[in-house]
């Protein structure tokens, strides 16, 4: 016997401490029904009942066992009951106080429905771990993943591998992997990944079985080849399961077997089951790739890399060839010689809305324009011709947002032809004529005249700058409203003059 002791029903008429933390910081987020299992858990803490069960519990509070359960998991996941048991479940409380101490802060609600989302999936047949919780936490936080596509994911899991699947096996590892690394940022997106899953591992499955493996699924390397076949290969299930039929010739059928048979195949004529007409398009599809290749400057043996005509296949299917070659020709002349370049290109492109060379012609049209003119004013200048990001911001400045035309910026450019940077002095003189609505050559023209004859010429036998002429109206007040980069170019440009 207990040496001090409550005499019975003394917690009846007793109370329960409870931290103003709790009800400052954690009360006002969470939901009644999670407040009233904490306050009644935090009572028979203080009041301990051996015999008591959550079924006990609920009864008590008028609830559903899995609700109370539930609650019990909200406050684990803030920080405020650590689970001690799970059969029977036994929780035990940990002061608001502490958790402050140690670093712990009120958890963001978009979490705490996260979690609640999280173990909804499992129901009552499994609680998952602080561990596993933060592993799928760290999905979102940490690789960027949104929340949806996490839980899309771990339904998948428990479609697939059932309701206790290891959160960091290799397997599941792979799979978020690849999510991870295809930047998935939509459910679509990462229920097209899924479902090619599924269907890798129905069919390594269903492959088995045809070879007359009934008594286990599919290791790990035989459904990484079975992915590789649909995935890299673009094989079709049924393309797959006819080249089954090659494993009649040995006594040791196995999928190493049947990707050395899928790859002869792809080599030589693109499937298990290639007709005349589908050698014909391999055929084609090779002579294509040689001359984008060729474009690129690269190895022309690549071709017969089943990886690489694979990857032309998967770019037909959305662009023509002569836009495939576009993109090359683009990527060839920023010296940027990857295949990986090319698309990338092809997939900006695409996201403007230009799939076919007429799109892509009218897409490139003002950056080639710009392309043109940048040329000729360097070469009217006689320096050599550069393409910096800036020239070209400045061009699209004087075109679009000055509506300045190309015969216009031609017709005042060698102006600047003696300065050391003619860009930005065109500039400033296209903006002076920008500032007084002049669009006309002859209007500008006539402005600069006006300025010569305002006594701004340099004294006899000095050397005249032809450009600085233009420039000499700008009085000390307009050289005030002036950038100063503008003027400071401005003054050295007068000093080297002199």
């Amino acid at each position: 016997m207990s040496m001090f002791g409550f005499q019975g029903g003394f917690d009846r008429w007793d109370s329960t401490p409870v931290s103003n933390l709790f009800i400052t910081e954690y009360m006002p987020t969470a939901k009644g029904d999670h407040v009233r299992v904490y306050l009644y858990g935090l009572m028979r803490s203080h009041y301990p009942d051996e015999a008591l069960t959550v079924e006990d519990a609920a009864a008590a509070l008028g609830m559903d066992r899995n609700d109370v359960l539930g609650a019990f998991r909200h406050w684990e996941f803030v920080g405020l009951v650590e689970r001690v048991g799970d059969n029977p479940p036994a929780f035990r409380y940990l002061h608001p106080a502490q958790r402050e101490m140690e670093g712990g802060k009120q958890v963001d609600p978009k979490w705490l429905a996260f979690v609640e989302s999280l173990h909804s999936q499992f129901g009552n047949e499994r609680t998952l771990h602080s561990g596993e919780i933060s592993t799928a936490c760290e999905w979102v936080e940490v690789h960027h993943l949104p929340q949806e596509v996490v839980l899309l994911f771990v339904r998948h899991m428990i479609d697939t591998k059932g309701k206790n699947f290891s959160f960091t096996a290799n397997y599941t590892n792979e799979l978020i992997g690849e999510m991870i690394d295809a930047r998935v940022a939509t459910l679509d997106e990462a229920a097209a990944i899924l479902e090619r899953d599924k269907a890798v591992q129905d069919g390594a499955r269903a492959l088995l079985r045809r070879m007359g493996v009934s008594r286990r699924g599919p290791s790990r390397d035989e459904l990484e080849l079975y992915r590789k076949w649909m995935r890299d290969w673009h094989y079709t299930v049924e393309a797959i399961e006819a080249a089954c039929v090659e494993t009649t010739k040995t006594n040791s059928p196995s999928f190493a077997y049947i990707d050395t048979i899928l790859r002869r195949m792809l080599e030589q004529g693109g499937s298990a089951t290639a007709t005349e007409q589908e050698t014909l398009a391999l055929q084609d599809t090779r002579a294509r790739l040689r001359h984008v290749l060729d474009i690129l400057g690269l190895d022309k043996d690549a071709f017969t890399e089943p990886g690489t005509i694979a990857w032309y296949r998967s770019m037909r299917e959305v662009f023509d060839d002569q836009v495939i070659e576009m993109a090359a020709k683009w990527c060839a002349d920023e010296n940027k010689r990857t295949l990986d370049q090319v698309q990338l290109v092809l997939e900006r492109w695409d996201a403007r809305g230009a799939k076919t060379a007429e799109e892509v012609t009218a897409l490139l049209k003002p950056v080639r324009d710009q392309q043109q003119l940048l040329q000729t004013l360097w070469h009217l200048w006689g320096r050599r011709d550069r393409r910096a990001k800036q020239d070209y911001e400045m061009i699209g400045k004087w075109q679009q947002a000055w509506g300045f035309s190309t015969d216009l910026i031609l017709a005042v450019a060698p102006w600047a032809t003696e300065v050391e940077r003619p860009m930005s002095y065109l500039d400033g003189i296209l903006g002076k004529l920008h500032e007084k609505g002049i669009e006309t050559y002859e209007g500008a023209l006539a402005e600069r005249e006006q300025h010569q004859k305002a006594g701004f010429a340099k004294p006899a036998g000095t050397r005249v700058n032809p450009a600085l002429n233009y420039e000499q109206r700008a009085y000390q007040t307009e050289k005030r409203e002036m950038p100063d980069w503008l003027r400071d170019e401005m003054e050295k440009e007068e000093k080297h003059a002199e």
